[in-house]
């Protein structure tokens, strides 16, 4: 019998800047705990899956709080971890944090924007989360 889930096989999931409303694809790479993939092979799979190679020189990539990774960062690189990738070398986009949350119905309007209830996908715990017309 063969064992088709394999527990040194771990996966890193890598998004858009700007996160799931941006683009709903995502690269995943899977890797073990003893080969970890450098940044700059993050960067080379997840640039070919998205179909920009050629940026591939400039791109950066940002843990889930925004921080940008250096070289030696790979090595803190946990299973499941979600990063994601400035093709352009902009800023890290913070609408990404949504990406944490289920939108629902809609609690209310204003001159200045909506407020929705929104569900943490992990805890479960209900917020409501504002959104501004920056026009």
């Amino acid at each position: 019998m063969v064992d088709l889930f394999d527990e040194s096989s771990q996966q890193i999931v890598i998004r858009l800047n700007g996160g799931m409303h941006k683009s709903r694809d995502e690269c995943v790479m899977d890797f073990s705990e003893d080969e970890k993939p450098s940044l700059k092979e993050i960067v080379k799979v997840t640039c070919k899956k998205f179909g920009c190679k050629e940026k591939a020189g400039c791109s950066i990539i940002y843990n889930k709080s925004g921080i940008k990774l250096f070289d030696e960062d790979a090595n803190f690189i946990k299973v499941d971890d979600v990063l994601y990738i400035a093709l352009d070398g902009e800023s890290f986009n913070y609408c990404a944090i949504l990406d944490d949350f289920i939108m629902q119905e809609k609690l209310g309007e204003g001159g200045f924007g909506a407020v929705y209830l929104a569900t943490n996908k992990i805890s479960q715990k209900q917020f409501a989360v504002k959104f501004m017309d920056m026009s």
